[in-house]
């Protein structure tokens, strides 16, 4: 099968990660998949991978080669890996007159308009709550939304041979972010809740890794509150394996749901969550068992959770190891590629069925 893959941008993002693991399984059972973006940090990964990528220019000369390398793949369908990047592919998918597949990643927001595209034949959502706001909000025809879990590849992350933290290390804990910088993930929430734990006398330090649009203001915010020497900011990197390792305790503060890759990593890699208890989150993490919730923006509650584990040591292991279990049981890539791949089938073929009814 050849498969286009659109993506508005390839960075770090779940919507990338989720294309570069896709992508990689599809060809290594011998379909063809090339991707169309505008661009981004992880473009390279695609080709190391020997993923084919085309960067796109909308004018009138470049849209002109656009065509024509399409129209030379002829791929049997494509797949816009995001929301975001549906916009961006309409004018591609409109000319190529294929087969269009969407996955949605996070609920849609209140007032987002309806998908009203004659291609579109299908849309995978990444958890059954994603597929309630498609059905119910976007009024989308429930028969062509299927729920396919988030999958990732358990062979990269897997929990190396650095011990859980305990008060016996000479070393201090570390409290990590991972994930674009910006108001909905919270970021400004776990800075405001180290402050908290700091002030209990207890020592830890702090980690954000990401880019993004509150960059400035959340270095501001560290200096507004005496930060700078227990909270480091660190730009996103290729290998993330290798910074959960580093880390003892995860927090994802986030302020909107989203089925956070990141958060199934470092369960994947051992490290306890805490995390917001709403929406996608509650089907990731069971509260007390996998992981930690937490009331949205509550900061006072963020700041009990991580001196809870700081203060029982014995809770960081056990979360952790609940936690990559609770992944290797419901978030491996090789079933989310073969519903992945019926899901394809089962769209061509209805497709088929209703151009012979036509006929």
């Amino acid at each position: 099968m050849r498969i286009l893959f659109i993506n508005e941008r390839v960075d770090y993002s779940n919507a990338t990660s989720y294309s570069l693991d896709l992508a990689t399984a599809l060809a290594e059972r011998d379909h063809e998949v090339q991707v169309c973006t505008g661009g981004g940090e992880l473009l390279e990964q695609f080709r190391e991978r020997s993923i084919e990528t085309y960067e796109v220019s909308f004018n009138m000369l470049s849209m002109y080669k656009l065509m024509g390398y399409l129209r030379k793949f002829d791929p049997d369908l494509v797949h816009v890996q995001s929301f975001r990047s549906y916009e961006f592919g309409r004018k591609m998918t409109s000319r190529l007159e294929k087969p269009v597949i969407l996955t949605v990643h996070t609920r849609p927001d209140p007032g987002v308009r309806e998908l009203r595209d004659r291609h579109l034949c299908g849309t995978i959502a990444a958890n059954e709550v994603i597929r309630e706001g498609l059905v119910n909000e976007l009024h989308m025809d429930k028969k062509l939304v299927r729920v396919i879990n988030r999958g990732i590849d358990l062979a990269a992350f897997r929990p190396g041979i650095r011990n859980y933290w305990s008060p016996e290390d000479e070393r201090l804990p570390v409290v990590a972010c991972v994930g674009q910088l910006s108001e909905e993930k919270g970021q400004h929430l776990l800075i405001q809740a180290a402050k908290l734990v700091l002030d209990q006398g207890i020592e830890a330090h702090f980690a954000i890794v990401g880019d993004g649009e509150t960059a400035a203001s959340l270095h501001n915010l560290v200096k507004e509150l005496g930060l700078e020497l227990n909270v480091t900011f660190s730009p996103h990197i290729a290998g993330r394996q290798a910074l959960y390792g580093l880390f003892d305790i995860m927090a994802m503060p986030v302020l909107r749901g989203g089925v956070g890759v990141g958060a199934i990593e470092a369960m994947a890699m051992g490290r306890p969550l805490i995390t917001t208890g709403l929406g996608e989150m509650l089907d990731l993490v069971q509260d007390g068992e996998t992981g930690l919730l937490v009331p949205e923006g509550d900061v006072e509650a963020l700041a009990a959770r991580i001196l809870e584990l700081i203060r029982n040591p014995a809770e960081i292991a056990r979360l952790g190891e609940n936690g990559r279990k609770w992944v290797e049981r419901d978030f491996i890539l090789e079933p989310m590629v073969d519903d992945t791949l019926e899901f394809y089938g089962e769209c061509l073929d209805r497709i088929e069925e209703e151009s012979a009814i036509e006929a």
